[in-house]
């Protein structure tokens, strides 16, 4: 019984592209955003840039790294936030060192190493970071 706006594009697949995305710059109103297997890349990631109210952001086995997730700084309200299968590095996901209420990063099979792992979990202690079983 509110404006809050789920928005789930990983159901259509690699089909969905960077175009798609330019719309969702008008919805200000979004906390669920699933792009999760579809084809966008960093340079699509710049029209979620004032989706500010996001809790909950799926990047999982899409093409984004390190690049793209500049775009995330701004998200204060991230709860979770899924970059596995990406190219995604340790440089990248210290981008979300201000990222005060994230609580669940998943980064198994990116590019992630557990010691940029434990650098990221040093600014943020609450933060649960998922390596997964092939985490070095």
């Amino acid at each position: 019984n509110d404006n809050h706006v789920e928005i789930d594009y990983h159901m259509t697949g690699a089909s969905i592209t960077d175009a798609a995305l330019v719309p969702l710059t008008q919805i200000k109103t979004a906390v669920e955003l699933n792009l999760a297997k579809t084809s966008i890349t960093d340079a699509g990631l710049v029209n979620i840039k004032g989706m500010t109210g996001l809790k909950t952001l799926h990047l999982e086995n899409t093409k984004v790294t390190d690049k793209g997730l500049v775009n995330l700084k701004g998200m204060k309200e991230l709860s979770y936030l899924n970059v596995y299968g990406t190219a995604v590095t340790d440089d990248g996901i210290q981008q979300l060192s201000g990222l005060t209420n994230l609580k669940k990063l998943y980064v198994w099979q990116s590019k992630v190493t557990k010691a940029g792992a434990d650098k990221l979990k040093a600014a943020l202690p609450k933060l649960d970071i998922i390596l997964g079983f092939d985490a070095k």
